[in-house]
């Protein structure tokens, strides 16, 4: 088996933001809620204003909202950051991930290792920095744009696009 990209990265604070930035905020899913949630809170202000009937319990209800969307970004980055100083002896992770025609193998310098098939990939997912995968079992592998020792990520991202994993 060939090894047809490789990706090299040290763990930081700032990859597990940039991740959760996404995860915690931009998901379909989450931007359809805020924009109905923000939606319904601009409405009641209007009602106010014209002295029309309004709930003002959605004043209350979308900042909270919005507060817990906060919270949770930030107690994952911190309990990511934590756990990572739980497994590691030191605070540098260093992260190696090969991809071959058919799987891929993650090694931390943790000695953890993880080997996945390219068929059991579901999602993919590209921020300003990261190309993340995602498995069925929900499991993240994350790839650093600039960190592609063999390959490219836009060559990466030519690859995936031949085995219909990315559109």
């Amino acid at each position: 088996m060939d090894i047809l990209f490789e990706n090299k990265y040290q763990r930081t604070e700032t990859i597990y933001k940039e991740m959760y930035q996404y995860l915690c905020f931009k998901t379909p899913m989450r931007i359809f809620f805020d924009i109905i949630i923000g939606l319904s809170f601009i409405l009641n202000i209007f009602f106010i204003i014209s002295g029309e009937y309004y709930t003002i319990s959605v004043l209350f209800f979308v900042p909270i909202f919005f507060g817990i969307q906060f919270y949770q970004y930030f107690k994952a980055v911190k309990l990511s950051i934590k756990r990572q100083a739980e497994i590691s002896s030191k605070d540098d992770v260093f992260i190696d991930i090969i991809i071959t025609d058919t799987e891929i193998l993650s090694k931390a310098s943790t000695g953890a290792e993880t080997k996945t098939s390219l068929s059991k990939i579901k999602k993919l997912i590209k921020t300003k920095n990261l190309i993340m995968l995602q498995t069925e079992a929900k499991l993240i592998y994350i790839f650093h744009k600039d960190a592609f020792t063999t390959g490219s990520a836009n060559e990466f991202l030519t690859f995936l696009k031949t085995k219909g994993l990315y559109k």
